[in-house]
């Protein structure tokens, strides 16, 4: 029973001992809750419990690589005893990067309270690449010493600016690509998320036909996401390349043309589909290479049955070439186009006379109309031609019919 009493009294005394101990707290507080940026007001405080004979009360700060400690904060006058002053030099706003109002004497006279004390201090933090640890320290006298608290570390959070998405600067259809990111800032991104049209990839995409309206590539730091400040997320448009036939393009193309049409000509990009647009294109005719570079091959009008072939290979400076083939029969009863038939139409209106003097001019003025209306002039006699062959012939059988039956009258 003794040795129990004994126990209990022991649990007593040791719990009572460590009630009557004096300690330092330290507690901050930022807009930003935990987190220390650049330019927001931090509130510390230093909190003594438990003192009995408290001699100061102060705020540390230690900068990373630097032995010097600054300290803002209170203490007992050495002239008396009863009275509390701010604190000597280093002040912890003579650091490079740190700023506040200070700890003035007329704040300190409230410091000192037998039950215990809290001191308050703003800062404000205006280089972001300040490092270093904040902690309080108590001192207490009759021979106890000074009592520190935890330290909190400082290190100031810089969101990542100017964030960069690099690209290769020609994408293609049908080849894959890659893309990443990079930041500057006291804190760069380690980690991205990277997306194409919205959805997530892994940073590396290959663009389909379905992409030739254009891509919007996109990479995220959602690793400071919750971070103030900084551009948390870069965009880039970008159209890919390519060069294909036109859907549905036949090929070969199969193509009917009138003998009479002496300005036929194939037009190669009608059947191209590219970004961009086709540079250059190679004519092959009737198996021969042209000289034309251009995207239009002017035809040579053949007699009626003829079959002829052409080629056009299209190219835009992409790795691969479209080619587009014809094939050709020229054929009497083909139509010939709207704008040929009017002119041909116009022109055999005109009398005969008027005719006559419009080859004339022609002759002179213009080259090309002299072969087209000399042509119908030709067509025209050689019809009126058969037309009185054809009317004589009648007239002639019409009258030795006549002929052949008064004679049979007369016998």
């Amino acid at each position: 029973m003794k040795l129990a009493w004994i126990t209990i009294f022991k649990v007593l005394f040791l719990f009572s001992y460590t009630l009557a101990q004096p300690s330092t707290e330290i507690d901050y507080s930022t807009p930003s809750s935990s987190d220390f940026y650049k330019n927001e007001k931090i509130t510390f405080t230093c909190e003594a419990t438990g003192y009995t004979d408290l001699r100061t009360l102060q705020l540390r700060y230690e900068a990373d690589g630097d032995s010097e400690i600054y300290r803002s904060g209170c203490s007992r006058s050495a002239e008396d005893d009863t009275i509390w002053v701010s604190l000597s030099t280093p002040d912890i706003t003579a650091v490079s990067g740190i700023e506040g109002p200070g700890v003035s004497n007329a704040y300190c006279t409230s410091v000192g309270k037998p039950e215990g004390s809290t001191l308050s201090v703003q800062l404000n933090i205006t280089d972001s690449t300040l490092k270093g640890k904040f902690y309080c320290r108590g001192f207490e006298g009759g021979g106890v010493g000074e009592i520190l608290s935890s330290e909190v570390p400082m290190k100031v959070k810089v969101a990542p600016t100017d964030l960069l998405l690099n690209k290769p600067e020609t994408i293609i259809e049908g080849e894959e690509f890659t893309f990443d990111c990079n930041s500057t800032g006291a804190d760069p991104v380690s980690v991205y998320e990277y997306k194409v049209n919205g959805n997530t990839v892994a940073g590396k995409y290959t663009p389909t036909e379905i992409d030739r309206g254009g891509l919007m590539l996109s990479c995220t730091d959602t690793e400071h996401s919750n971070w103030k400040g900084g551009n948390t997320e870069q965009t880039v448009t970008v159209t890919p390349q390519y060069l294909a036939k036109i859907p549905g393009v036949q090929n070969p193309i199969v193509k009917e043309l009138n003998p009479g049409q002496s300005d036929a000509k194939l037009d190669c990009s009608q059947h191209v589909n590219a970004n961009p647009p086709p540079s250059t294109f190679t004519w092959t005719y009737s198996g021969v290479v042209t000289t034309e570079t251009s995207n239009e091959l002017t035809l040579i009008p053949q007699t009626d049955g003829v079959t002829e072939t052409a080629e056009c290979v299209a190219e835009n400076g992409l790795p691969n070439k479209v080619t587009i083939k014809w094939n050709i029969t020229w054929n009497n009863a083909a139509t010939i186009p709207t704008t040929t038939s009017t002119t041909i139409s116009t022109t055999t209106t005109v009398n005969k006379g008027g005719l006559i003097g419009g080859i004339v001019g022609a002759l002179i003025g213009v080259g090309v109309m002299v072969a087209v209306v000399v042509s119908v002039v030709m067509v025209r006699k050689s019809k009126e031609r058969r037309f009185r062959a054809d009317a004589e012939n009648a007239k002639d059988s019409k009258e030795k019919s006549t002929f052949k039956a008064s004679n049979t009258a007369k016998a």
